[in-house]
């Protein structure tokens, strides 16, 4: 089984099963990863939310040793099936689990899906098929394995991803998953390298500890990529400043300030910041 407790300011999912289980867990002082009993003794807080989904034990046994590449986002601001198209597009390995009230369990092999939840028809298009899930979106990075024997629906071919009208789009969150080994050579000449697109409307916390005191090293990168008004972007990191906001007030450009958070989520010491959204009055959480 595999459970996500969702409340204001943290986030937690649980996987429970063999050979042991672990939890990730978000907090102030950003991510934590391990065994549930020291990075989740207390448990959920009284006002989370939960939900739950029981996948086979081979499935939970992998995912438990995988690291969970991207969580805390929600279907209200990602489709499910662009995603898996965008990992199939990059030969990806791992799996990718929503739960809510329309849950989906997918593993990705070489950028080829293999749906275990929802029951579909052998031969159904996968992404058809994963469309209409809701809840949370859960990215777990590295290779899993798909026993012989597992009554698994056919994994979706290549066609029936390009023939989709729609373009692939970037979801809200950095993630990188496991890619496929390549059987063909390098090439001859090396690609000339793409800069990584700037941020704009995104929102990112600062771990506490970045907050008390920026470490000599880490300044001093941040001085190179955005100069001396660099280190000030530190402070606008609360959740409450996109990077355009940022930049504005700083008298930086996007570019620049977009690079010092790259930094700092590369040593985990920025987070994304994603709200979550609130049932309306008298509405039923997902459970």
């Amino acid at each position: 089984m595999i459970c996500l407790h969702a409340w204001p300011g943290g986030l937690a999912v649980v996987v429970d099963g063999p050979p042991r289980p672990a939890a990730t867990v978000f907090g102030a002082d950003g991510w934590r990863r391990g065994d549930p009993r020291l990075v989740f003794p207390d448990g959920p807080p009284p006002d989370a939310q939960s939900v739950s989904l029981d996948l086979p034990d081979w499935l939970v046994g992998q995912l438990a040793q995988l690291e969970l590449a991207l969580g805390g986002v929600h279907t209200d601001f990602i489709r499910v099936d662009r995603l898996l198209a965008r990992l199939h597009t990059q030969a990806a390995n791992g799996a990718v689990i929503v739960l809510g009230p329309r849950p989906a369990a997918v593993v990705v092999q070489q950028g080829r899906l293999h749906v275990i939840e929802p029951a579909a028809p052998a031969g159904a298009p996968a992404l058809s098929v994963l469309a209409g899930a809701q809840g949370w979106v859960l990215v777990f990075s590295g290779p899993v394995t798909v026993p012989a024997a597992a009554a698994l629906p056919q994994p979706v071919a290549e066609p029936a991803i390009a023939e989709r009208p729609q373009p692939v789009t970037t979801p809200p969150a950095p993630f990188a998953l496991t890619p496929a080994p390549s059987a063909t050579s390098a090439p001859a000449t090396p690609p000339t390298p793409v800069s990584p697109p700037a941020m704009t409307d995104e929102r990112f916390v600062a771990s506490s500890s970045l907050l008390r005191s920026v470490p000599d090293d880490v300044a001093a990168e941040i001085e190179t990529a955005a100069g001396d008004d660099g280190l000030a972007v530190v402070a606008y990191l609360d959740g409450s400043h996109s990077v355009a906001e940022i930049a504005q007030d700083l008298g930086l450009s996007i570019e620049q300030v977009s690079s010092v958070i790259r930094l700092l989520v590369s040593r985990k010491a920025a987070f994304r910041y994603v709200s979550r959204t609130r049932p309306a009055t008298g509405a039923k959480s997902p459970g």
